[in-house]
């Protein structure tokens, strides 16, 4: 048997074709958890508000369908939203009334949810549900991975750890690009690997499409145009794998390339026909189309805007070095944080196995090429922002279960103990994108840590409204919502709070917004709100009467909480 993948060798020393008994039993394995990952994520889709950035992913993937105009927001590429929008486009869904081209993505989302009040959830749960294959495909390639590095047992837990990840479980329910664009990244870097072993013509040209379709998805996978080389020569061949001159791989590197260029240029056939201008900012830019070069250009500009970032208490406007550490810290469950340690372990005892170093050596080169440069950006509003980094975190993980049969008792019982933990983390369902681990304090503290699509993204603007309708009261009520779907088209009828003044009244107000988050509080009945910082910050001194989600605060403020409100505050103010 072969020590790495549990199979069967043939006189000639390869592994014989076909899964033995044992495979199949892990395969079975991986689909009853692929099977449970599923049946969670339709459910948090059925739930789930539509979240901040989905109020237009979505409806701009309909506007695309129907217009071919992908520059209301060139910012993200297209092919999830249009992924997302072809349930929507083939059951004749009306846009609603929309200018072309386009102001803006709010404009779009705006007309969207105008033309459908009161069934705009039930279609953004179709488009939702075309986001669960993405997380499907990603545990069949991460289990594949794990299976042919590390054996049976790895590709079990490396699915395992997968299916029990709130950020994948989380981001793989909604209509967004950061879950897509994480697995388009991931069958980069497989199919890389398993092209790696037996070099290819077609090989080459497959690389090159499957960079083209995770540009298609995330403009952040534009890093894997250096990163892929970078990781194709640090990735050992197998023992059959022939020797390749530079002449070749250069050949094979250029081919990729072009492959690229064909895929992007295809990707933005439609916006490149409609015959608007673009900027030509750049040398080599005519061969590029004209929409991924607008794309290009807003993502620019964002990443040059300052934004408010919060982390461990403090806000800054030039982000924290640390933030992304500190992230996966905090959010990633300690089952993974255990494996990790004995995968770290394993490492240091078989540092001279040049074949497991280098590919740890592979895994970490893409996991730095992801965090590194999203820690000296300014613009970090959530985890969500280094996803990709994830499943090569899991991967490595993973390797705590290699050569199991070999294992001793110790590292087995560990192992199992560190998986049960991983798994328990579901208990937090369906709240997912609140999710905080043990040593984090779990979501209620989570808040004085990370804020943002870390834990509220507006998902529980509904599980509000359903919580008001079971405890009636005669107050009426103040809202302040973290969210970009309207209130007031749920049958919520409110009042903004009023900012650094505490009155006794009603409340419900959103976990950022109590934290201090500065926003613009807007609704499609006319009314608007700008938000300073520490507006609603006031709130950190009430104890809330319920919590929503772990996203939305309620409050209900007698006069004598703000007298002690007051109080407080004057007894600080003496000198």
């Amino acid at each position: 048997m072969s020590p790495v993948t549990n199979q069967p060798i043939t006189k000639k020393g390869q592994p014989a074709r076909g899964l033995t008994t044992a495979g199949r039993r892990t395969w079975a394995i991986v689909g009853i958890l692929l099977a449970l990952q599923a049946i969670l994520q339709v459910d948090c889709a059925r739930r789930w508000t539509p979240t901040h950035d989905e109020y237009w992913h979505l409806p701009l993937g309909l506007y695309a369908w129907k217009t071919g105009d992908l520059r209301a927001d060139p910012i993200n590429p297209p092919l999830p939203r249009l992924w997302a929008a072809l349930p929507l486009v083939m059951t004749g869904v009306s846009l609603g009334e929309v200018k072309f081209p386009a102001a803006d993505a709010y404009a779009v989302g705006d007309a969207f949810q105008r033309a459908h009040p009161h069934d705009h959830r039930e279609l953004f749960f179709r488009g939702r549900l075309m986001i669960i294959p993405w997380g499907l495909l990603g545990g069949i390639i991460i289990a594949a991975w794990a299976r042919t590095w590390w054996g049976n047992a790895s590709g079990i837990l490396a699915t395992l750890l997968w299916c029990s990840c709130p950020l994948l479980l989380g981001h793989g329910a909604l209509v967004s690009h950061d879950l897509p664009g994480t697995v388009a990244t991931l069958a980069v870097l497989y199919s890389t690997m398993r092209i790696r072993e037996r070099p290819s013509f077609w090989g080459s040209a497959l690389v090159g499409v499957l960079i083209g379709l995770a540009c298609l998805t995330k403009f952040s996978a534009l890093i894997l145009l250096p990163m892929t080389p970078m990781f194709w020569l640090i990735l050992p061949g197998s023992s059959s794998t022939p020797r390749l001159t530079w002449q070749r791989q250069l050949c094979g590197a250029c081919l990729a390339l072009w492959c690229w260029w064909c895929v992007i240029q295809l990707g933005y056939l439609s916006d490149s026909l409609s015959g608007r201008p673009a900027l030509r900012a750049w040398g080599l830019s005519y061969l590029l189309p004209i929409g991924f070069q607008a794309g290009l250009t807003a993502l620019e500009t964002v990443l040059q805007a300052q934004h408010p970032v919060f982390l461990n208490g403090q806000w800054s406007l030039s982000g924290f070095r640390t933030y992304y550490l500190f992230a996966m810290l905090y959010q990633l469950p300690l089952g993974l944080w255990c494996c990790g340690g004995i995968s770290a372990w394993l490492g240091w005892k078989q540092h001279r196995d040049q074949q497991h170093l280098r590919r740890i050596l592979s895994l970490w080169l893409v996991i730095g090429a992801v965090l590194i440069p999203s820690s000296l950006s300014e613009n970090q509003l959530g985890f969500r922002y280094v996803m990709a980094a994830v499943p090569l975190g899991i991967l490595f993980a993973a390797s705590a279960a290699a050569d199991w049969n070999r294992a001793g008792r110790w590292r087995q019982l560990t192992v199992r103990l560190a998986a049960i933990a991983a798994l328990l983390v579901l208990r937090y369902h369906p709240h997912h994108l609140s999710y905080f681990n043990e040593l984090a304090g779990g979501p209620e503290a989570g808040r004085y840590l990370l804020v943002d699509s870390n834990i509220d993204w507006g998902q529980d603007l509904h599980a509000l409204r359903d919580y008001l309708k079971q405890h009636p009261s005669g107050q009426p009520l103040s809202l302040a919502y973290f969210g970009t779907e309207s209130p007031s088209t749920l049958g919520l009828k409110y009042d903004y709070p009023p900012p650094r003044n505490p009155v006794p009244g009603r409340y419900a107000v959103s976990v950022n917004l109590v934290m201090g988050r500065p926003y613009h509080l807007r609704d499609l009945n006319g009314q608007q709100y700008v938000a300073n910082i520490e507006d609603f910050g006031y709130f950190r001194f009430f104890q809330p009467t319920a919590r929503i989600g772990y996203s939305i605060d309620v409050y209900h403020l007698r006069p004598t909480d703000v007298a002690r409100y007051w109080a407080a505050r004057a007894g600080l103010q003496q000198p």
